[in-house]
Protein backbone atom coordinates (compact mmCIF):
# COMPACT_ATOMS: atom_id res chain seq x y z
CA UNK A 1 0.00 0.00 0.00
CA UNK A 2 1.07 3.66 -0.84
CA UNK A 3 0.49 5.49 2.34
CA UNK A 4 1.64 8.75 3.36
CA UNK A 5 2.63 9.51 6.85
CA UNK A 6 -0.15 10.63 8.76
CA UNK A 7 1.37 13.15 11.45
CA UNK A 8 -0.87 13.79 15.05
CA UNK A 9 1.29 16.31 17.71
CA UNK A 10 -0.56 19.34 16.88
CA UNK A 11 -3.63 17.76 16.99
CA UNK A 12 -2.72 15.03 20.11
CA UNK A 13 -1.91 18.05 22.29
CA UNK A 14 -5.02 19.98 21.44
CA UNK A 15 -7.40 17.09 21.85
CA UNK A 16 -6.05 15.72 24.72
CA UNK A 17 -5.92 19.12 26.74
CA UNK A 18 -9.76 18.93 26.85
CA UNK A 19 -9.22 15.29 28.98
CA UNK A 20 -10.61 15.53 32.82
CA UNK A 21 -7.49 13.28 34.23
CA UNK A 22 -3.99 12.79 32.93
CA UNK A 23 -5.06 9.08 33.31
CA UNK A 24 -7.48 10.24 30.11
CA UNK A 25 -4.07 11.96 28.52
CA UNK A 26 -2.19 8.72 29.34
CA UNK A 27 -4.59 6.59 27.48
CA UNK A 28 -5.15 8.86 24.60
CA UNK A 29 -1.58 9.21 24.34
CA UNK A 30 -1.15 5.49 24.50
CA UNK A 31 -3.74 5.23 21.30
CA UNK A 32 -2.37 7.34 19.33
CA UNK A 33 1.31 6.04 19.53
CA UNK A 34 -0.61 2.92 18.54
CA UNK A 35 -2.27 4.59 15.77
CA UNK A 36 0.72 6.04 14.23
CA UNK A 37 2.70 2.75 14.75
CA UNK A 38 0.16 0.97 12.78
CA UNK A 39 0.14 3.81 10.29
CA UNK A 40 4.05 3.79 9.61
CA UNK A 41 4.31 -0.21 9.30
CA UNK A 42 1.88 0.39 6.30
CA UNK A 43 2.97 2.95 4.47
CA UNK A 44 6.41 0.94 5.14
CA UNK A 45 4.55 -2.07 3.87
CA UNK A 46 5.95 -4.15 7.05
CA UNK A 47 3.31 -7.18 6.61
CA UNK A 48 5.71 -8.25 9.77
CA UNK A 49 5.08 -5.51 11.87
CA UNK A 50 1.32 -5.18 11.11
CA UNK A 51 0.27 -8.55 11.89
CA UNK A 52 2.07 -8.07 15.84
CA UNK A 53 -0.45 -4.53 15.96
CA UNK A 54 -3.39 -5.79 15.10
CA UNK A 55 -5.47 -8.79 16.58
CA UNK A 56 -5.89 -12.11 14.52
CA UNK A 57 -9.90 -11.67 13.66
CA UNK A 58 -8.59 -8.07 12.71
CA UNK A 59 -11.54 -6.48 10.12
CA UNK A 60 -11.19 -3.51 7.67
CA UNK A 61 -14.19 -2.58 6.50
CA UNK A 62 -14.14 0.56 3.58
CA UNK A 63 -15.99 1.18 0.56
CA UNK A 64 -13.61 1.05 -1.60
CA UNK A 65 -12.90 -2.50 0.01
CA UNK A 66 -16.52 -3.16 -1.18
CA UNK A 67 -16.98 -4.59 2.07
CA UNK A 68 -15.27 -6.17 4.85
CA UNK A 69 -11.64 -7.67 4.56
CA UNK A 70 -9.90 -9.88 6.91
CA UNK A 71 -6.35 -8.98 7.22
CA UNK A 72 -4.76 -11.66 4.61
CA UNK A 73 -7.54 -10.16 2.26
CA UNK A 74 -6.42 -7.07 3.04
CA UNK A 75 -2.75 -7.30 2.44
CA UNK A 76 -3.73 -8.88 -1.02
CA UNK A 77 -5.60 -5.74 -2.03
CA UNK A 78 -3.46 -3.11 -0.11
CA UNK A 79 -0.94 -2.69 -3.56
CA UNK A 80 -3.76 -1.42 -4.98
CA UNK A 81 -4.33 1.82 -2.31
CA UNK A 82 -2.60 5.00 -2.62
CA UNK A 83 -3.55 6.96 -0.20
CA UNK A 84 -2.63 10.60 1.72
CA UNK A 85 -4.72 10.92 4.94
CA UNK A 86 -4.80 13.78 7.60
CA UNK A 87 -7.54 13.89 10.67
CA UNK A 88 -9.34 17.56 10.88
CA UNK A 89 -11.42 18.15 14.13
CA UNK A 90 -11.62 16.67 17.04
CA UNK A 91 -10.09 13.14 17.74
CA UNK A 92 -12.07 10.96 20.70
CA UNK A 93 -10.76 8.24 22.39
CA UNK A 94 -13.86 6.39 23.79
CA UNK A 95 -13.14 3.55 26.56
CA UNK A 96 -15.83 1.07 26.85
CA UNK A 97 -13.97 -1.05 29.12
CA UNK A 98 -10.32 -1.20 30.68
CA UNK A 99 -9.01 -2.80 27.42
CA UNK A 100 -11.43 -1.59 24.78
CA UNK A 101 -11.20 1.91 23.17
CA UNK A 102 -12.53 3.02 20.32
CA UNK A 103 -10.98 6.23 18.33
CA UNK A 104 -13.35 8.57 16.24
CA UNK A 105 -12.61 11.22 13.70
CA UNK A 106 -12.93 12.44 10.57
CA UNK A 107 -10.08 12.71 7.86
CA UNK A 108 -9.09 14.33 4.97
CA UNK A 109 -7.60 12.24 1.97
CA UNK A 110 -6.90 11.99 -1.65
CA UNK A 111 -5.73 8.86 -3.21
CA UNK A 112 -7.18 6.09 -5.40
CA UNK A 113 -7.99 2.72 -5.00
CA UNK A 114 -8.14 -0.09 -7.88
CA UNK A 115 -7.23 3.57 -9.73
CA UNK A 116 -10.71 4.56 -8.82
CA UNK A 117 -11.19 8.35 -6.58
CA UNK A 118 -11.13 7.53 -3.07
CA UNK A 119 -13.94 9.81 -1.37
CA UNK A 120 -12.06 13.40 0.01
CA UNK A 121 -13.53 13.22 3.36
CA UNK A 122 -14.43 10.14 5.39
CA UNK A 123 -15.54 9.23 9.04
CA UNK A 124 -12.76 7.00 10.45
CA UNK A 125 -13.55 4.55 13.69
CA UNK A 126 -11.22 2.32 15.12
CA UNK A 127 -11.19 0.01 17.97
CA UNK A 128 -8.25 -1.12 19.82
CA UNK A 129 -8.07 -3.65 22.67
CA UNK A 130 -5.44 -4.02 24.81
CA UNK A 131 -3.99 -7.75 24.98
CA UNK A 132 -1.02 -8.41 27.25
CA UNK A 133 -0.22 -4.44 28.08
CA UNK A 134 -0.27 -3.52 23.68
CA UNK A 135 -3.21 -2.05 22.38
CA UNK A 136 -3.80 -3.88 19.22
CA UNK A 137 -5.89 -2.84 16.31
CA UNK A 138 -9.22 -4.73 16.16
CA UNK A 139 -11.77 -3.18 13.55
CA UNK A 140 -10.92 -0.36 11.19
CA UNK A 141 -13.65 1.50 9.53
CA UNK A 142 -14.06 4.02 6.91
CA UNK A 143 -18.02 5.69 6.31
CA UNK A 144 -17.84 8.52 3.49
CA UNK A 145 -18.60 12.07 4.43
CA UNK A 146 -20.00 14.06 2.04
Amino acid sequence: MKISKITLPILMVAASTSFASAQDTALFDEIMRAYEGINTAFEQDDTATIETLVTPDHVSISPYYGGALDLEEQLAVDGQLSIAQSPVGEITVSPLSDDVVLLQFVSERSGSFAGEPLSERAYVTIVWVRENGVWLERMYQETPVP
